[in-house]
């Protein structure tokens, strides 16, 4: 692709504009980069927005099941504890004596 050639007052301007600092672009260049930049924000803007959506997702569908397991997982400590288990063994720290493979402990 060859660069067209720049009457020389707009060369000249061009290239006192990159002396003081500035990006001289050509209207094509500028608008390819505001479109890029505009698909970013879009990006950005749908990231936040699956984010929002997943959180409610789970809140709605996951944290419930999380609390009911939570609860049946404690339902069924208090009644070990009631049926005579100790904590050690609720915690796998001591085997209990009825000889399962289930129940021996690693080692």
């Amino acid at each position: 692709m060859s660069k067209k050639k720049l009457p020389q007052e707009l060369q000249d301007a061009k290239d006192l504009l990159e002396q003081m600092g500035f990006v001289v672009l050509t209207r094509r260049s500028y608008e390819a980069a505001q479109r890029r930049q505009e698909i970013a924000r879009w990006r950005e803007q749908d990231a936040i927005e699956d984010k929002k959506r997943q959180r409610e997702w789970m809140e709605k569908e996951i944290f419930p099941w999380k609390r009911h397991l939570q609860n049946r997982v404690n339902h069924l400590g208090y009644l070990a504890l009631e049926l005579g288990a100790t904590t050690a063994q609720m915690l796998g720290g001591v085997p209990c004596d009825c000889g399962r493979e289930q129940c021996k402990l690693p080692t």
